[in-house]
């Protein structure tokens, strides 16, 4: 391919070989549309390269097999194998198999949850960090955890909260308001819920011991 601009240009390339392609014709493999999934995946591709880079391989590789996955399908080539794709058939369709969120991912909105406890977070931003839509990634995130993302930041919260109880906080409207609780009510709640015991009675427990 033959490239000319007077302006500065980025080209990023990606090519793959698969066996499935031997099934395609000339016209098909000459096409040079782009599907707008290919083109998204590819997008995405470049983020991680130019931001996470190595750090990243493991997702890069799902990038990767999920690329070469559409384009086949969409050239209208036979079906890559489950190994190399994530895909299973299901009376005769191709269906996502288990959603994945990579281990990197999933320590960076681990991190990312971690550092914004006393703020508002929402499932849309966390999907943000680990690169994913909303939806896959809610999936990702309860395939992984076992808890749903909301379930998880409560989690967090909590262990939080007696974190530093175990460290004598004194004042618990404050501890409420450090620990993103929308109250004093709110955290006791929750607490008693998940320990069987108020903040309160939780502190002067420890105190006593």
């Amino acid at each position: 391919m033959r490239l000319e601009s007077t302006d500065p240009v980025e080209t990023l390339a990606v090519a793959f070989a698969h066996p499935a392609a031997a099934g395609l014709s000339e016209q098909q493999r000459g096409q040079r549309d782009i599907d707008p999934g290919v083109r998204a995946l590819a997008h995405e591709i470049r983020r991680v390269l130019l931001h996470e880079g190595e750090a990243a391989l493991d997702y890069l590789e799902h990038l990767a097999d999920s690329l070469i996955a559409r384009a086949l399908l969409v050239r209208g080539a036979a079906r890559p194998s489950l190994a190399r794709t994530g895909l299973a058939q299901a009376g005769g369709a191709a269906v996502p198999s288990r959603p994945r969120l990579t281990t990197f991912n999933l320590r960076r909105v681990r991190e990312h949850i971690d550092s914004r406890l006393a703020e508002r977070i929402t499932v849309s931003e966390l999907a943000v960090v680990a690169g994913l839509s909303r939806g896959y990634f809610t999936r990702a995130f309860h395939a992984e955890t076992g808890e749903s993302p909301h379930s998880f930041i409560l989690t967090r919260r909590l262990d939080e909260v007696r974190r530093r109880l175990d460290a004598d906080a004194d004042d618990l409207a404050l501890l409420a308001a450090q620990t993103g609780f929308s109250s004093h009510a709110h955290m006791t709640n929750a607490f008693g819920q998940a320990f069987g015991v108020s903040p309160r009675t939780y502190r002067e427990g420890r105190r006593t011991s």
